[in-house]
């Protein structure tokens, strides 16, 4: 013999509640939304702009120097120093003759970069970017800049 298991039945009254609720939650919902919508299109410049002023943002540079790298007598294994890497345009710099004349020789002053390496740095005419030296210390980089 087998049992049926009987099911659990709304009465009319509950099923009367239970959609009055559903209603009532769906029409707040609905004024939620009608109300965000007309504060976008009404007002939403406004408070855009109200937003974007109290945003800001400052850049601080905080200074830090890593520190140095000993074995156990004390001798220095690693440390940190600034090296620069000379970067060059070709594109803008072979674009008139007088800046090519004054990069190159500029370059061979301080860089001691010769007339072959230059050549072979400008030979895509098109780039903008030819690593021509690479951990360049600050002195060098100083007296070029100057």
């Amino acid at each position: 013999m087998t049992h049926k298991r009987k099911g659990r039945q709304f009465s009319d009254n509950m099923k009367k509640k239970l959609l009055i609720s559903m209603g009532i939650i769906l029409a707040v919902f609905v004024v939620l939304i009608g109300k965000l919508i007309y504060i976008t299109v009404t007002a939403g410049k406004e408070y855009e702009q109200k937003v974007l002023a109290q945003q800001g943002y400052t850049s601080t540079i905080i200074p830090a120097k890593r520190g140095d790298i000993y074995d156990a007598n004390g001798t220095v294994l690693a440390t940190s120093k600034k090296v620069y890497n000379v970067i060059l345009e070709p594109k803008n710099i072979l674009e008139k003759e007088e800046i090519t004349k004054a990069t190159c020789a500029a370059l061979k002053l301080y860089f001691g970069i010769t007339d072959s390496e230059m050549d072979e740095f400008l030979e895509n005419k098109e780039s903008y970017y030819v690593v021509a030296r690479k951990k360049q210390p600050y002195e060098t980089v100083k007296a070029f800049n100057e």
